[in-house]
């Protein structure tokens, strides 16, 4: 495995993902590229547009182009959401699924939102660019269905990889990709700290965009039940990844909901001032002395029998 000496883990959260370009943004202005990035989800996606054009505003400006096209205007990205009520996938999903349509589509079909209606939004953002096209290395994880291994995809075509990272279970289809039935590996990998450790990496920053599960919610019925226990479930699982970085960046967007790209600047505004506030910290993780340390101290944990597989 390449011995990789910084590295980013970005973290998924749909349009809160969007706030990491702003950290990039400062981090870029300040000499400090990671040598590889590793992402789940919207954190992928920032990975590979910033990988892509090798810059954070060329890539801020495509993401501009992309919302504001009318391809972009016409796809329904949010069956659940309401019209003239604020909401985003996971804030209304609850409430949404009283809707008897949905819940008939939830168990007769693989998801709630077709293929074509995700895939144009790719070739928007991608078009038929490959990983051999990044000008920064890229890591984009997603799970297996099947065997319930984190899939690690680094070659190829961009758009099949990301598409996978980003299948909401029963939100949008999953992706067939080498005999695998791959989704979004948030419930699993939501800041996929252990991939960058496997793949070698000496200081890992993790940047977290997740919002904490909020208390005293409502369970009056089975499907809220479940969903509820599966968020809490995750949330452990993201404490415990987020203990084996080096240096984990927070950054405060819990006020935008998954679906809301349309608040790109607030997210770019709030990365950014996030980033203008731990650039030191980030400074000092990847300093030499720091990378040295941090491999002495990361020889001595033991890593979780956690199954990754490099494709």
């Amino acid at each position: 495995m390449a011995d990789f000496q910084k590295v980013l883990c970005l973290g998924g959260g749909g349009a809160r993902s969007l706030a990491q370009l702003g950290l990039l943004a400062v981090m870029e202005s300040e000499g400090l590229a990671p040598d590889l990035m590793v992402g789940t989800s919207g954190g992928a996606l920032v990975g590979a547009l910033v990988g892509l054009y090798g810059s954070v505003d060329q890539a801020v400006d495509h993401v501009r182009s992309v919302l504001a096209s009318d391809a972009y205007q016409h796809l329904q990205l949010n069956p659940l959401k309401e019209e003239g009520v604020e909401s985003g996938l996971f804030d209304r999903l609850l409430k949404s699924f009283r809707e008897q349509l949905l819940i008939a589509r939830s168990v007769t079909s693989p998801a709630l939102v077709k293929e074509d209606t995700i895939t144009p939004l790719f070739e928007l953002l991608f078009g038929d660019h490959t990983f051999e096209d990044l000008k920064i290395p890229l890591a984009v994880v997603a799970l297996d269905l099947s065997s319930g291994e984190t899939v690690v995809l680094r070659h190829g075509p961009l758009i099949p990889a990301l598409r996978a990272t980003s299948s909401i279970p029963g939100v949008f289809p999953p992706v067939s990709l080498d005999g695998r039935i791959l989704v979004d590996a948030g419930p699993t990998d939501v800041v996929p700290v252990w991939v960058a450790r496997a793949l070698g990496a000496k200081s890992v920053v993790a940047v977290d965009v997740s919002a904490t599960p909020e208390v005293d919610i409502p369970t009056h019925r089975a499907i809220e039940i479940m969903l509820r226990a599966e968020q809490w479930a995750s949330h452990r699982v993201r404490l415990i990844q987020l203990d084996a970085a080096d240096l984990v960046i927070h950054i405060p967007v819990e006020e935008i909901s998954w679906d809301e790209f349309d608040k790109l600047d607030q997210a770019l505004q709030i990365g950014e001032m996030t980033g203008k506030r731990e650039i030191q910290k980030i400074r000092r993780a990847w300093s030499v002395w720091s990378r040295w340390r941090n491999r002495l101290l990361n020889a001595r944990r033991t890593p979780p029998p956690v199954p990754i597989v490099f494709l």
